[in-house]
């Protein structure tokens, strides 16, 4: 009886320990305008089928998805991707609609991998990423300052309300975080631009886990209105939007 209560106690332990080993842990996304040229598939589609009995690989079953609207890499109106058994995989159930990101794999042509690090999202009409598409496909060159205003971690609260304002030229440009905590401001042409952003007072602000964005933060200061602010110095080029991400932690109440 002893035996079998230590038994069970380590196999209690064993499990959490795996649990914890394996828990997916992703860095909120980049923007549209980045994602854009890292995937090789972007797209709106609808699940219509998952397969499990009798597919070749009953851990991994086939996912067919219906190819609504193709914005890059995908020229078939059938595209296939799989629930990974994995912690970070989407598991995907028949009739549920998404916008798509992922990486083509070997297994064919239309054959895709995705997951909760990608920007693979539930469909919604109203997402910022269908602004980017169209900026792309109008042809017309397309000059934006992209920023993201969130925590730390995918999922971590957005931040809505937060101020940012760019030179240029003559004029002084604005933009405030929406309920996703997008921030956009077109600007006139390609060029380096300083990006002040002004947090709530009492906000933590820190700096992102995305490599490229280690050397944009260039400082903090007050400016003549007695507004602090960290800035930001971003790179813009055509339908490549100069990017800044502010990880910002609220103050507690």
């Amino acid at each position: 009886m002893k035996l079998q209560k230590i038994l069970f106690a380590l196999t209690i332990l064993l499990i959490l320990g795996v649990n914890k080993i394996f828990a997916c842990t992703c860095y909120a996304p980049p923007p549209p305008c980045y994602n854009y040229s890292k995937f090789d598939v972007v797209f709106v589609g609808t699940v219509t089928k998952v397969n499990s009995e009798g597919d070749e690989n009953q851990f991994e079953p086939k996912v067919e998805i219906n190819v609504e609207k193709n914005y890059k890499g995908i020229n078939s109106d059938l595209a296939i991707t799989r629930n990974w058994s994995n912690s970070c995989a989407w598991e995907f159930s028949e009739g549920e609609k998404f916008l798509f990101y992922g990486n083509k794999t070997k297994t064919g042509e239309n054959h895709f991998g995705t997951g909760f690090c990608t920007r693979t999202s539930i469909y919604d009409e109203n997402l910022a990423d269908f602004d980017f598409f169209e900026a792309v496909n109008s042809g017309s060159p397309n000059y934006w300052i992209w920023g993201t205003v969130r925590g730390v971690f995918l999922g971590s609260p957005t931040i809505e309300g937060v101020r940012a304002e760019v030179q240029d030229g003559g004029k002084v440009l604005s933009g405030v975080s929406d309920k996703n905590g997008d921030i956009k401001i077109v600007v006139s042409k390609e060029g380096r631009y300083k990006v002040r952003v002004f947090p709530p007072k009492g906000a933590d602000v820190k700096i992102s886990q995305w490599e490229e964005q280690h050397s944009v933060i260039k400082r903090g200061g007050i400016d003549r209105k007695k507004r602090g602010y960290i800035e930001y110095e971003v790179e813009v080029r055509n339908n490549k939007c100069g990017w800044f991400d502010a990880i910002i932690e609220k103050p507690k109440d």
